[in-house]
């Protein structure tokens, strides 16, 4: 259950109490760098439960539902560089803003979204 659908890729095996949800499998990165769009928080806010306190919760029979765009290994390694990028940032106190538009344009650009809801997504 979280406020804030924050989704970390983990890569130093960190232990979690039982209210994480927990992927694994392959393609992580990729899977991370899509869960923390503008398009999955939108899907997201729309079709898991919201419970009290304005959380969300996160659970597999939900998430068997999202649409995630389908790409090669080759251009997955695009956006593992990008989540590679917002890690070493963020360790060092850099704003992501911009690495963070750019993956969202992407994904628009993946997903065949139209200019109008690309502005509806933004402004939700």
């Amino acid at each position: 259950m979280t406020k804030y659908l924050p989704f970390i890729l983990d890569e130093q095996n960190y232990m979690t109490n039982q209210k994480c949800f927990i992927l694994t499998g392959e393609s992580l990165a990729y899977l991370t760098s899509f869960l923390n769009t503008k398009i999955a928080h939108f899907w997201i806010k729309l079709n898991l439960p919201e419970l009290q306190g304005g959380t969300r919760e996160l659970s597999k029979i939900f998430f068997e539902n999202i649409r995630i765009p389908i790409i090669d290994q080759k251009n997955q390694l695009w956006y593992v560089e990008k989540v590679n990028n917002i890690i070493e940032s963020k360790e060092m106190g850099t704003n992501t803003a911009e690495i963070e538009k750019t993956i969202n344009k992407n994904f628009y650009e993946l997903m065949e979204l139209t200019a109008e809801e690309i502005k509806f997504i933004e402004a939700s």
